[in-house]
């Protein structure tokens, strides 16, 4: 049973901010928001893989219950030699993960 709690989405990503931290001069980071407007993570965009990473994450909620509901289509089809393909474990395992019942 998932115990994991963890912010719901949608999540959205607002606009630049400028952060000290320990470099020289304060960087641009993206803020990654909840409906609520809470702050639920904070991004360093200096490049576009820092970009990447912030939509990454804000698409985590979304991708975590399609892949559950995936995982769970999958499964319910008629199966009568009982393979479980890579895709399968792939996806099972990367839900252990988000509900912290597995380790990277």
């Amino acid at each position: 049973m998932n115990n994991t709690q963890h912010t719901p989405g949608p999540l959205r990503i607002e606009g630049t901010h400028l952060v000290d931290d320990i470099a020289e001069e304060p960087l641009p980071h993206a803020v990654i928001r909840d409906s609520t407007e809470r702050w639920v993570a904070l991004v360093e965009i200096t490049d576009d893989e820092g970009l990447g990473n912030a939509h990454l994450i804000a698409a985590a909620p979304a991708m975590y219950e399609a892949l559950k509901l995936l995982t769970r289509v999958v499964q319910s089809y008629e199966n009568p030699m009982n393979i479980v393909t890579s895709a399968q474990l792939d996806a099972l395992k990367a839900i252990a993960i988000a509900e912290g019942r597995e380790h990277v």
